[in-house]
């Protein structure tokens, strides 16, 4: 590790010289993992400055070295490093989030320690903010725009569930909206320090949540994880993410208390004020699936991300989506045409009346030609004479000639093709 001269305060804010443990106008002591600017890590890890800290840790924007990537670095508070399942979880982190490889979970690129006691993991550095600073900005935001949020959540919580695995702790601090730079946001989730893997799925060397021990946010904590039961499934998180909408759309949280036991009463025996009476202006069937979502009985919930993604697909910006033969779906642009014969059935799944081979057209005539996107679709519709369209939110299914049946989630958020 490299040593530099100063490090910003946590007390008082004021840049202080490295060999001073205490802040000089509080008295404060200053934990190690606050005066860590300027040091390099394995030597590779260039800690530029601190930007932010959450309940298990201290994070750093910095370059890796090697490559000149910009990276952000978490480091495990030093008051609980002792602890060693407290550092199996944070370790845990690193391991649930890599495993998954989502575009919509933050990138997990390394861990490691240093100084033989100071755990950490390198993340991908994400520019923008948290959805709970958004909302103190603008308080709510339009039915489409959170729709889309809410639907990108859902395809990170998809994969995740795929593998077992339940992220226990969503709430607005824990979504991170990256700015695009046609101004529209990308959600990556943050956190999966306290989850927990469903019966039948290990993962090696992992010590995992203690049956009974409480976990996560009131305010979007789902009843039964309220009450401390063993066996929370991921239906929490569906419950976390209706309740996370919920305030997205009228701006206020379903339970306003503000001490932790309050809340926890709440939670565990009272219904939410219905959404439309504080915000008539939802269109009243979303309103009714969101309600839905916060049902204090799992089984009255969407029992799955993609239930609940279709549920509300309709109301987003992009409401055309397909699904594929692996069950995954696939939004598109509302503006775009598809032909019927080639990648179109109804919804009630009648198929296509045949039709004869279309005459060769000239350039430009044809109907839309979709390029890969890496990371996201896995292969190119040709050139398509004879197009049609669906009406918003109908439910449409490719021939099996043209989408393979894909293990790993491909899925397409609503935000817009590049």
């Amino acid at each position: 590790m490299k040593r530099d001269s100063l490090y910003a305060c946590p007390f008082c804010g004021r840049q202080h010289s490295r060999i001073l443990d205490r802040c000089p106008e509080s008295r404060r002591i200053v934990p190690e993992v606050y005066r860590f600017e300027g040091i390099i890590v394995d030597g590779k890890y260039l800690l530029e400055r601190r930007i932010g800290e959450g309940g298990m840790g201290v994070v750093y924007a910095g370059t890796h070295l090697s490559i000149g990537r910009k990276i952000a670095v978490k480091f495990l508070h030093s008051s609980i490093a002792a602890d060693e399942d407290l550092v199996a979880r944070f370790q845990n982190e690193a391991r649930l989030a890599a495993s998954i490889g989502h575009r919509n979970i933050v990138e997990i690129i390394d861990m490691g320690s240093c100084r033989g006691r100071l755990h950490y993991i390198v993340m991908e550095y994400l520019e923008g903010k948290d959805l709970d600073a958004t909302l103190a900005e603008e308080i709510s935001l339009p039915v489409k725009e959170a729709t889309d949020l809410i639907i990108q959540i859902l395809g990170g919580l998809k994969a995740a569930h795929r593998k077992g695995i339940v992220h226990r702790d969503l709430k607005p601090e824990n979504v991170f909206l990256v700015a695009q730079p046609d101004g529209e946001r990308y959600v990556k989730i943050l956190d999966f320090g306290v989850s927990k893997l469903l019966a039948g799925f290990q993962v090696k060397d992992v010590k995992l949540t203690r049956t009974g021990l409480l976990f996560g946010t009131p305010r979007y904590m789902a009843p039964e994880q309220a009450r401390g039961r063993a066996d929370v499934d991921h239906r929490a998180d569906l419950y976390a993410v209706g309740a996370i909408f919920y305030e997205m759309l009228c701006g206020i949280p379903m339970f306003t208390s503000e001490s932790y036991n309050e809340l926890i009463v709440d939670v565990l025996a009272k219904d939410p004020v219905h959404l439309l009476e504080r915000n008539p202006s939802v269109p009243p069937d979303l309103a009714a699936r969101v309600m839905r979502a916060v049902s204090r009985d799992p089984s009255d919930r969407f029992q799955s991300a993609s239930e609940f993604i279709e549920a509300i697909a309709s109301y987003s910006s992009s409401p055309v989506f397909t699904r594929t033969l692996s069950g995954e779906i696939l939004f598109i642009d509302a503006g775009l045409t598809f032909s019927t014969d080639q990648i179109l059935e109804r919804k009630d799944r009648t198929p296509a009346p045949a039709r004869k081979p279309a005459e060769p057209t000239p350039s430009g005539e044809h109907g839309l030609v979709l390029r890969e996107v890496p990371g996201d679709i896995r292969h190119a519709v040709e050139t398509i004479p004879m197009t049609a369209r669906l009406e918003p939110g109908q439910m449409a299914e490719p021939s099996d000639s043209l989408l393979p049946v894909e293990s790993s989630d491909t899925s397409l958020t609503p935000s817009r093709w590049s």
